[in-house]
């Protein structure tokens, strides 16, 4: 079995910039994590894929600091809501992988990429510390946070970045040795 992937999803300067229509609320308080996990990766020479909506325009659609793509990792610009089905996750590069997933969420991207993973067979598991969604109007950003962690929990794994970065293997770890399951059956 190949190691999982780290799936970079959106990490866009857009979605940490109040004002930005991609705007995060939540973005100052999950980078530390993502940056963390983003590290670990790095560390553990895991694939690393950046994932970047090729719907965020100007100076909105540059990485976030610290979060740039390396020469060696993978940038995809996504027209469509789920990264599954991006070209090179489509060709088998990237397909059959498991994917653990940090960034930032639009109300729909992380649950489309969810329900197609079912649909491919691969696995992803979010690390709930280091996902973040957009506003949804009238809604307290944590609420938003909580109800999409709750529909992302019923398709794929979810986990935390403790259990993750507490892990320092000589090889990449699959899925099952992060002995991640599924939040409810």
């Amino acid at each position: 079995m190949k190691a999982p992937v780290l799936v970079c999803l959106n990490l866009q300067r857009g979605c940490v910039a109040a004002g930005s229509p991609s705007y995060v609320p939540r973005a100052a308080y999950v980078l530390p994590s993502i940056l963390a996990c983003l590290g670990w990766a790095r560390r553990q020479r895991l694939t690393v894929v950046h994932v970047h909506s090729a719907d965020v325009a100007g100076e909105w659609s540059y990485p976030v600091a610290g979060c740039e793509p390396r020469v060696s990792e993978h940038l995809l610009h996504k027209r469509s809501r789920s990264f599954f089905l991006h070209r090179q996750f489509e060709s088998g590069a990237l397909r059959g992988r498991d994917a653990l997933v940090v960034g930032f969420l639009s109300d729909r991207d992380g649950i489309a990429a969810a329900f197609d993973a079912v649909r491919t067979g691969a696995r992803l598991a979010f690390i709930s510390d280091a996902i973040s969604a957009s506003a949804a109007s009238g809604q307290a950003p944590s609420a938003v946070d909580a109800v999409v962690n709750s529909i992302l929990g019923d398709v794929a794994h979810l986990t935390h970045s403790a259990d993750i970065l507490e892990r320092e293997f000589a090889i990449a770890p699959s899925i099952e040795s992060l002995g991640l399951e599924r939040a409810k059956e």
